[in-house]
């Protein structure tokens, strides 16, 4: 499955005029931040905003805890932090995580062999940022100055944990759609598919067009004519391709669903799962249910009309060694720690297992990557979140959202500081995102219930 690949990379059309940074810089940390003997160095790069700071001196900290794409995605992806800045007078600063972007450790050399990604894991990149905010703090007249920790998705689970594990660092953190419950053992792994099923009302429909398109894959005929439906650029060879195509589809606009358009992934109208049924039930109407899922499909790679057939490479059966490029280190990181068991339960899509012997035996033969698929929990929890001045929260479309916290795995002594919200109607942390006139009221209450516990916070430190 690729949904690893669009995990977070989500953009709305913007409501909020996104500043430019006041300052580019990187900084200096250890390729190892563990190692004892390992003196080697490598930069990661930051940006700063200080247009909201009042006589030199900022009230607060907003610090974005960069995570699996280059610095300007989260830039341009969350407004909110800059709108919570300016109510708050405060210093925006968002650093890039190490082996995403220009933070690559051997520059271009890094993706000449497999085994340079030896220093690619989230305890490595927390304690970046731990020292790198150090460094500013010392370096600048904040040294004093509270720190609040924003993240979505990945980025979300690392603003948690760095709450979490830097207390003395990090005041507070909102973590949107985190879903730092998403593992092995502790989470239900066919949630995430079962949240994409919610949010298709034609599901039953698309089902039956699912069904009828791997009976007809059974046969070079077959292939060859799903081929002709879904104007695929080259001739589909396996009767597994289009069903996991339109799995990680399905997920991607389920994720996305945001109530104004989208122009990131790829160019989608507002609420893209309503669209996508309404175009799939008219297709059934006219034809049949598989010219239904080609609808749907349609809609995610060629809403725009601009794509003269649809590619199917990325599904392509690999053999050997991937080559690793700069875009697509997210995979790496997926055979090291970030382990997320995602299957289906045969309800809308081709039901599936979750097999970790497998799991384990791809990154091998794919990557010469041993995953560690307990490693987070060890490191940071799992479900059991030990810590203070957290805000969790996720929305109701999200697929992610099966991975994240509900309030009932919060202990009842720190539920007063450990916030658990779901926006309603709300996709992949829409509370980031800046306002927008077609926000549901649920996110719009959220991001003000957030901005009061950041006052509370800073007040406290």
């Amino acid at each position: 499955m690729k949904l690893a690949v669009v995990f977070l990379l989500v953009l709305t059309t913007l409501a909020f005029t996104i500043p430019e940074p006041t300052e580019k810089g990187t900084f200096t940390t250890m390729l190892d931040n563990f190692a004892l003997f390992d003196t080697r160095t490598m930069n990661i790069r930051y940006f700063v905003y200080d247009g909201y700071v009042k006589n030199n001196k900022p009230e607060a900290i907003l610090f974005y805890t960069g995570n699996e794409s280059p610095i300007e995605v989260y830039w341009e992806n969350t407004g909110a932090i800059f709108e919570h800045a300016q109510e708050l007078s405060a210093l925006v600063i968002i650093a890039e995580h190490r082996y995403y972007g220009s933070s690559l450790p051997f520059g271009a050399r890094t993706f000449k062999d497999i085994h340079n990604f030896a220093w690619l894991s989230s305890e490595q990149a927390l304690m970046d940022y731990a020292k790198f905010l150090d460094h500013w703090k010392a370096t600048h007249p904040t040294h004093d100055v509270p720190v609040i920790a924003f993240g979505g998705s990945y980025g979300g689970m690392l603003a948690a944990w760095m709450r979490t594990k830097y207390p003395h660092v990090i005041a507070g953190a909102i973590a949107s759609s985190a879903p730092v419950a998403l593992f092995d053992g502790i989470s239900d792994p066919n949630g995430y598919n079962k949240i994409v099923e919610n949010d298709f009302t034609c599901a039953p429909l698309l089902k039956q067009g699912i069904n009828a398109i791997a009976s007809k894959g059974q046969t070079a005929a077959g292939l060859a004519e799903l081929s002709s439906i879904f104007k695929t650029c080259t001739p589909l060879k396996s009767a597994d391709t289009l069903p996991s195509l339109i799995e990680d589809t399905m997920g991607s606009l389920a994720m996305v669903s945001y109530p104004y358009p989208t122009a990131f992934l790829t160019p989608l109208p507002a609420k893209p799962n309503e669209a996508a049924c309404k175009r799939a039930e008219a297709a059934a109407a006219e034809s049949n249910a598989i010219d239904a899922v080609y609808e749907v499909i349609n809609l995610f790679y060629n809403y725009d009309g601009s794509a003269t057939c649809l590619d199917i490479s990325d599904y392509a059966p690999v053999s050997g060694i991937v080559t690793v490029t700069p875009d697509n280190v997210w995979p790496v990181h997926t055979c090291n720690e970030m382990v997320f068991p995602i299957v289906s339960d045969g309800a809308l899509f081709p039901k599936t297992e979750w097999d970790l012997d497998a799991y384990i035996a791809n990154c091998k033969a794919h990557y010469d990557m041993t995953p560690r698929p307990y490693q987070v929990i060890h490191e940071y929890g799992g479900r059991r979140i030990d810590g203070t001045n957290i805000y969790l929260a996720r929305g109701s479309l999200d697929p992610w959202a099966a991975g994240c916290l509900a309030e009932s795995d919060i202990p009842e002594e720190v539920r007063d500081s450990v916030i658990v919200s779901v926006v309603e109607g709300g996709a992949h942390h829409l509370d980031l995102r800046d306002s927008n006139p077609a926000d549901p009221a649920s996110v719009v209450e959220i991001r003000a219930d957030q901005l009061k516990y950041m006052k509370k916070w800073i007040a406290e430190w």
